[in-house]
């Protein structure tokens, strides 16, 4: 017999309306066993708003759930969201106007605390170089062996299922240097080291170290150069991260091969381009030439999945360690 769930998303506006919108249509047979949805609790920082939002959700034909409005602009009212419905699960993909991303660290470790399981969108907190957001991150260690929590990093979605097709892990080792190209033309609220980093990070292997990194910003580019190290094996290797905020191309070059990532329908892409990164960066996504590696299925879809069944994707431990590049891209040194 299927469970059925409580699901609240906090923050349906911007970016919480891709949650919405699979969230609302998981239900049998498409949830895996023996979980299924039964209610989905969404928020907006307006009342009217999430009604209205729960109003129009509940009439699509695609809707598998029972949509419920409610409203949370601070703590007390996430609070109040959380007593009356006790949620299986929580994803918090709230904005605060003062605390920008911020708002996902209170709100995440305050929903653990009431003791529902969390999915947050990245970044888990913004870095500033101070060290305050690695604080805020510790605070997640005691949730780190129960599968409570997790961080909704896409690529590492897509690494997952590289790995598993195309032992990435195993190519990874073999690589000599590695640079990473990660641009965006939708507007940025934070900097570029905080809104797109955690991309190419989660692209990079777990027992991979980032160390003596440099840094170096512009109104529209931000780079970050350092050295790669894997201790069990004595290894180093050089990278490069370069962020951007003139073109969409997401990709990266690793010794003299060129890869490319793109949306396509429901799925992300990995493409060994035939040409430049600077050629394909030119060009529509449509037109990149060379050959499909790999097509990785919805990542937010697979976030959502893994942490249903209790099995996050990016867990505690990753998600301080993201935290800790970040600072150290501001400036921060352990």
């Amino acid at each position: 017999m299927n469970h059925p769930m409580t699901l609240l998303l906090v923050g349906a506006g911007k970016f919480g309306r891709h949650y919405t919108r699979i969230l609302s249509r998981m239900g049998p047979p498409s949830m895996p066993k023996p979980e299924a949805v039964h209610r989905l609790v969404l928020t907006c920082t307006s009342r009217e708003k999430a009604g209205e939002t729960a109003t129009n959700l509940a009439k699509d034909p695609s809707c598998k759930a029972d949509i419920i409005g409610e409203r949370v602009d601070n703590g007390a009212a996430l609070t109040a969201v959380l007593e009356r419905h006790r949620p299986d699960i929580t994803f918090i993909a709230a904005k605060d106007p003062t605390l920008g991303n911020r708002i996902h660290a209170e709100y995440s470790l305050q929903t653990l605390s009431f003791g529902s399981r969390v999915l947050c969108e990245k970044p888990f907190s913004e870095a500033q170089g101070n060290g305050v957001s690695l604080a805020e991150a510790a605070r997640l260690i005691p949730f780190d062996t129960s599968g409570a929590f997790g961080l909704e990093l896409p690529f590492a979605a897509v690494r997952k299922q590289m790995n598993e097709k195309l032992q990435w892990e195993t190519l990874f080792l073999n690589l000599g240097s590695i640079q990473f190209f990660w641009g965006t033309r939708a507007p940025i609220g934070t900097d570029l080291f905080n809104e797109l980093a955690p991309h190419p990070w989660s692209l990079i292997p777990d027992p991979w170290q980032m160390e003596q990194i440099r840094t170096e910003q512009t109104e529209t580019t931000a780079e970050a150069v350092g050295i790669l190290r894997h201790d069990s094996l004595g290894r180093t290797m050089d990278f490069r991260i370069t962020l951007s905020k003139e073109n969409r191309f997401r990709g990266f070059r690793s010794d003299n091969r060129c890869f490319s990532f793109r949306p396509f329908r429901n799925t992300v892409q990995l493409i060994e381009l035939d040409a430049s990164i600077k050629t394909a960066t030119s060009l529509d996504p449509s037109l990149w030439p060379g050959k499909v590696l790999l097509e990785a299925d919805n990542p937010l879809r697979q976030n959502i999945l893994a942490s249903i069944l209790g099995e996050p994707i990016t867990g505690v431990r990753r998600t301080v360690q993201s935290q800790l590049f970040l600072e150290m891209l501001q400036g921060y040194r352990p």
